[in-house]
């Protein structure tokens, strides 16, 4: 079956499409060797489903739900990747229904359709947002700081 395009299928939000927004981080070494890291939020669509099933982890000292999804699309999502012209990159986040979620794998699936890629992907924060129905989403987060996404502010934009 690779000569099956199912690219239109992804973009019918009657049938499989959704949108959500991709936050591409790029990190660079300054002169001094800091590590600054930018980040870009982009719109895309795709599908997007459950991996497993999300359970309650309870630990003495906390305890959080471990949620994992597969994102379907035409968007050139990325991994941890290669240096490129001195810039290297971060994993992808993927924000959905107001939570993040870490690229954690990407496949290339470019034989049903130009560009189709399928990535696994998993909860950036211990402790997601409750879940409303809705997949509104803030103009872009500024990851930057520490491993939360708690440290919010304004970012470049790019449709």
């Amino acid at each position: 079956m690779p000569y099956l395009d199912v690219t239109s299928l992804l973009a019918d939000p009657d049938i499989a499409g959704e949108p959500f927004i991709v936050v591409r981080r790029q990190q660079f070494v300054n002169s001094n060797g800091v590590v600054s890291t930018g980040a870009t939020a982009y719109n895309a669509f795709g599908s997007i489903g459950p991996v497993s099933a999300a359970f309650l982890q309870r630990l003495e000292d906390q305890q959080f739900v471990g949620k994992a999804i597969s994102v379907v699309t035409t968007f050139m999502l990325r991994n941890a990747t290669k240096e490129i012209q001195g810039y290297s990159y971060q994993p992808d986040l993927i924000q959905w229904k107001n939570n993040y979620y870490l690229v954690n794998d990407v496949a290339d699936f470019s034989q049903f359709g130009a560009g189709m890629v399928q990535a696994n992907c998993t909860t950036f924060d211990y402790i997601d947002v409750a879940p409303d129905g809705s997949t509104a989403a803030p103009v872009g987060v500024d990851f930057s700081g520490p491993w939360s996404s708690d440290q919010i502010s304004p970012i470049q934009r790019s449709d």
